[in-house]
C-alpha cells in the first residue's frame, strides 16, 4: 500500500497544479479581455465627446459669425480649447463649404505654393516673437496681429493655416494628411508644420520640435 500511495501522490498532485494552471490561463485570458472591451468602451466615449463638443462649436460659431469657420482651428480657443483629435490622436476632417465634421481630413490636397511658403515662415518667426515676448504661445494667429503681424496671412487657394495653440505648431492643411505631406517633402515642397529656426546660426535648416517655455524650463530644473 505504501508503494502504491507513493506513485499515486504525485500524479494526483501534478494533476491538481496542471487543473490550477489551466484555471489560471483562463482567468487571465478573461482579464486581459474585459480589459480591452472597457478600453474600447472609454475610447467610444471619448470619440462622441470629442465629435459632439467639435460639431457644437461649428454650429456655434455659425450662429454667431453667420458663416462656417474657415477651418477647425479657427474655433480654438473662443468655441473649443483645442483642436479636436481621435482618441489615437489622429485628428479630424472638415469640410469648410457645409461646415461638417469629416472622419479624416479630405482625401484632396491643396497646392502648395511659394506664396504659401513664405507665409508660412511668416507666420511661425510671428509665433516665435510672440514666445520671446511672453513666454506663450498665441492663443490664435489673430492674436499676432498687430504687434507681430499687420494680418495673417491666408494661403494662396484662399483657406486659412490651421494652428494649433498647444503646440505653437502651425500647419499647411495638408500637412495633416502624412501622405500628401511626405510627396511634397520629397519634392522639396516644403510646408512640414512648424519649424522655428535654430536662433544663432541663420543658415541652419528649420526643424519640427516644439521650443519650451522658459518657466516649463525651470519647473524641471527645480523637480531635478
Amino acid at each position: 500500500m505504501k508503494y502504491l500511495l507513493a506513485v499515486l501522490l504525485p500524479v494526483a498532485l501534478s494533476g491538481c497544479m496542471l487543473e490550477l494552471l489551466t484555471t489560471t490561463a483562463i482567468q487571465g485570458e478573461l482579464a486581459a479581455k474585459n480589459a480591452q472591451a472597457g478600453a474600447a468602451a472609454l475610447n467610444h466615449v471619448k470619440e462622441g465627446q470629442a465629435r459632439t463638443q467639435a460639431e457644437y462649436a461649428i454650429r456655434a460659431y455659425q450662429a454667431e459669425k453667420g458663416s462656417y469657420p474657415a477651418s477647425l482651428s479657427v474655433l480654438v480657443p473662443e468655441f473649443l480649447p483645442a483642436l479636436p483629435k481621435h482618441p489615437d490622436g489622429s485628428p479630424y476632417g472638415y469640410d469648410a463649404t457645409s461646415g461638417r465634421l469629416l472622419d479624416s481630413p479630405a482625401a484632396q490636397t491643396i497646392p502648395f505654393t511659394a506664396e504659401d511658403g513664405q507665409n508660412l515662415k511668416r507666420i511661425e518667426d510671428a509665433i516665435f516673437a510672440y514666445w520671446q515676448a511672453t513666454s506663450n504661445y498665441p492663443p490664435t494667429l489673430e492674436a499676432l496681429q498687430p504687434a507681430y503681424l499687420s494680418q495673417v496671412p491666408a494661403l494662396s487657394s484662399g483657406g486659412a493655416f490651421v494652428y494649433d495653440p498647444q503646440t505653437g505648431a502651425v500647419y499647411h492643411p495638408n500637412d495633416l494628411q502624412p501622405a500628401a505631406a511626405a510627396a511634397r517633402r520629397a519634392g522639396g515642397g516644403g510646408g512640414a508644420g512648424v519649424r522655428h529656426r535654430l536662433r544663432g546660426n541663420p543658415g541652419a535648416e528649420r526643424h519640427r520640435t516644439r521650443v519650451v517655455p522658459r518657466r516649463a524650463l525651470v519647473a524641471v530644473v527645480v523637480a531635478l
